[in-house]
């Protein structure tokens, strides 16, 4: 798993998959043309989400918010404060 935060990430992650149907394809000349500063990095992101979707690699959002903890966790080299877990996740 890695976080996408940019369209040049984005067309990174989209060349490694396998499915390519036309989610994808709309995701990869988005990410390019936002590249090119010719569209918004809004259209980049629900292009990239949409593709993800279609790809079956979008995470539900538990999942991500039990990713979230993890990385903040192995950054910080201590454990998220309780009164935060609550808030992003059922255990």
């Amino acid at each position: 798993m890695r976080n996408v935060d940019n369209a040049k990430t984005a067309g990174e992650e989209l060349v490694k998959w396998t499915k390519r149907g036309p989610g994808w394809d709309l995701a990869v000349r988005v990410c390019m043309a936002v590249i090119f500063d010719e569209m918004e990095t809004e259209e980049a992101r629900k292009a990239f989400l949409a593709a993800a979707k279609e790809e079956g690699t979008l995470l539900p959002q538990w999942q991500l918010a039990r990713k979230a903890v993890e990385i903040w966790e192995g950054r910080c080299g201590r454990a998220l404060p309780r009164w935060v877990r609550p808030r992003l996740c059922k255990w």
